[in-house]
C-alpha cells in the first residue's frame, strides 16, 4: 500500500528506495522470490521513471541505479535457493 502510494504522490526515488530496502530484508530473512518480486518492482519503477522528462542529471543517476540493481537481481538470482 505505501508503495502504491508514493506512486500516486509523485514520490518515485522513496519507492525505489523502499522497495530496495524491502529486498534487502527479504533476502536477510531467507525469502529470496519475495526479494527478487521487490527487485523487480523496483526495476520497474525505474523504467516508468526513465520514460518521463528528467533532466540529464536525473537520467544519468537512474540509469546507474537500474545498473545497480540488475546486478542484485543476477546476484540474487545465482543464489542456490532460486
Amino acid at each position: 500500500m505505501a508503495v502504491a502510494s508514493g506512486k500516486q504522490l509523485g514520490l518515485w526515488p522513496l519507492v525505489v528506495t523502499g522497495l530496495r530496502t524491502l529486498s534487502n530484508c527479504e533476502k536477510e530473512a531467507g525469502n529470496l522470490e519475495m526479494a527478487k518480486n521487490k527487485l523487480e518492482s523496483a526495476l520497474q519503477t525505474i523504467k516508468t521513471l526513465l520514460s518521463s522528462n528528467l533532466s540529464d542529471n536525473e537520467h544519468q543517476h537512474y540509469l546507474k541505479l537500474e545498473l545497480d540493481l540488475l546486478g542484485e537481481l543476477k546476484s540474487l538470482q545465482s543464489s542456490p535457493a532460486l
